[in-house]
């Protein structure tokens, strides 16, 4: 995967790489959130197992809004593989005026054992 540095209007970005208290198989849960200027949300969520563990992995990544002083569920993005890393890279139209965060939800799962971690981004506004 490439990178190319762009120069894109942003008016909110929020960027939570959490590493979560030592887990068995998880090695890492990270979540982005980015709001431009056009009301365009893009949602980045990746987990990755050690190395040396045969598991399956997935992620799911909820975009959420933050009305009447709670949090809503606007969609939500998710992916599995047998490989050591997830990753997902989404996009979707937020409306003007809310908070929004991305809650991901990971789970790992070697010989039978499932073992799951949650993180959460920090709050954007558009």
């Amino acid at each position: 995967m490439l990178f190319v540095p762009a120069k894109i209007p942003v008016k909110s970005s929020s960027y939570t790489s959490i590493i979560v208290p030592r887990m068995q198989y998880t090695e890492r849960v990270a979540t982005n959130l980015i709001i431009d200027s056009k009301g365009k949300a893009t949602v980045t969520a990746s987990v990755e197992r050690y190395k040396n563990i045969t598991s399956k992995v997935s992620l799911s990544a909820e975009l959420q809004s933050y009305k009447n002083g709670k949090w809503s569920e606007v969609t939500t993005f998710s992916d599995s593989d047998n490989s050591h890393r997830v990753r997902l890279y989404e996009t979707h139209k937020v409306s003007k005026g809310y908070t929004y965060r991305v809650v991901v939800t990971s789970t790992t799962v070697h010989n039978g054992t499932s073992e799951t971690g949650t993180v959460t981004s920090s709050s954007a506004t558009e």
